[in-house]
């Protein structure tokens, strides 16, 4: 009669070796997809209206917090704000009700400058030491600040200067005469109707640039300024199709200006690539074809990158990444960063190691959020990886060496002798 064996087939070394690679490459495939870009809560109080800086690789934000009504400062504790400083959250102002702020570091200290809407005031809080912790010098630079004026600020000669809109409804420039800005030279830029709401400035070849609005001709103007105090400066109009020029921002490659702003009639992102270095001349692309709820754009690899508010169409913005494929940005990639449980809008974007670090305002939930996108992954996720193809890899072996002794595979038919 025909008897019945059990008998087990061992792997070959070599399928051992391929079922090994794949789980390594399951591990680091698991690592990268959670680490690829990390979103963290830095206040869950509401935080809007950010502004972000770095000290060294780690960022500063500058942010009002709005149900507090006060002016604060998130210092992350690593590259990724995956974790926040024992002095996290440092509170600035609580004298009034703070629309927009600006943040850089000078001497390793932040300074923020920013508007105060219960007193038309514009102030700069100047901190003495990294972390806020000490004495913070609060001086008003200017009481005759419009109301929802856009306050942008740079450093020059190792002291602030902030372009804001003045109480004439001008466009103004505020030349701090020290790091703290305790006192400075205040020059209307420009004086022609209503212009500067909404603008950016930076430095080039030693002299202010600044990049704004002309409310009530709808265009994009640019000033270019012939001194450091700018007591004067060549002045284009950039952009005058439909209404533009809100939500401003402005970085620069090869000393040429490049600015992200609002187009709201027709409506899109769009961006003037300076063909000069006082932007006498610009080349115009729309990236996207809706109205953005905030733009901020700098340079990462060699070409810009713009984060920006999505639509508000369809309820709350989600928050957006435009990736330049030339130093003009005649066209990008888009990217939505944001999911269903969260929002993005008014972002504030950085280089950091060559990649985009964002601090925004999430109004579905009221926070403050932080993304990065680089390769600082959460301390836990690299060790759960490796454990994955650890434990893994041991099953394997467990299950080779009980097959081995207990034989119980599969059945070979053999015949009686």
């Amino acid at each position: 009669m025909p008897q019945f064996q059990r008998s087990f087939a061992v792997p070959c070394p070599s399928q051992v070796l391929h079922f090994f690679i794949f789980l390594v490459v399951l591990g680091v495939s698991i690592e990268t997809v959670l680490a690829a870009s990390v979103i963290y809560i830095l206040d869950a109080n509401g935080g809007d209206k950010s502004a972000i800086t770095l000290n060294g690789s780690q960022p500063v934000i500058s942010y009002y917090d709005r149900n507090t009504q006060a002016l604060k400062v998130a210092f992350c504790g690593d590259e990724a704000c995956a974790a926040l400083t024992p002095n996290s959250t440092k509170t600035i102002d609580t004298t009034g009700k703070f629309y927009t702020s600006a943040v850089t570091v000078i001497n390793d200290n932040p300074v923020i400058a920013y508007g105060d809407w219960a007193n038309a005031d514009l102030k700069v809080a100047a901190c003495s030491d990294a972390l806020c912790s000490g004495h913070i010098t609060i001086t008003t630079v200017d009481p005759n600040l419009n109301l929802f004026s856009h306050i942008s600020m740079a450093v020059l000669a190792g002291n602030p200067i902030i372009s804001y809109h003045g109480g004439s409804q001008d466009l103004m420039l505020a030349a701090c005469n020290d790091p703290g800005c305790t006192s400075t030279t205040v020059t209307p830029v420009d004086t022609l109707g209503d212009v500067g709401v909404s603008g950016a400035i930076m430095v080039l070849n030693g002299n202010p640039i600044i990049a704004y609005d002309d409310f009530v001709n709808a265009d994009l103007k640019v000033a270019a300024c012939n001194n450091p105090a700018c007591t004067s400066a060549t002045i284009t109009v950039v952009d005058t199709t439909g209404s533009v020029g809100s939500w401003i921002s402005m970085t620069a490659i090869n000393s040429n200006p490049i600015i992200s702003y609002d187009s709201a009639l027709p409506t899109g992102l769009k961006v003037a690539a300076c063909t000069h270095p006082a932007c006498t001349s610009a080349t115009i692309t729309t990236l996207d074809a809706i109205s953005p709820t905030g733009t901020s754009i700098d340079v990462i690899n060699g070409l810009p990158v713009i984060a920006y508010g999505g639509s508000t169409s369809l309820g709350y913005p989600p928050l957006k990444l435009a990736t330049c494929h030339d130093v003009s940005c005649t066209s990008s990639t888009l990217t939505t960063l944001t999911g269903l449980v969260d929002s993005g809008k008014l972002p504030a974007i950085a280089n950091l190691n060559n990649y985009p670090a964002i601090s925004y305002f999430d109004p579905k939930n009221n926070q403050l959020r932080f993304y990065f996108a680089g390769e600082v992954a959460p301390p836990i996720l690299v060790p759960l990886a490796i454990a994955i193809v650890v434990i893994a890899f041991l099953v394997v072996l467990l299950a080779i060496w009980y097959r081995r002794k207990t034989n119980p595979v599969r059945l070979q038919r053999q015949s009686d002798a």
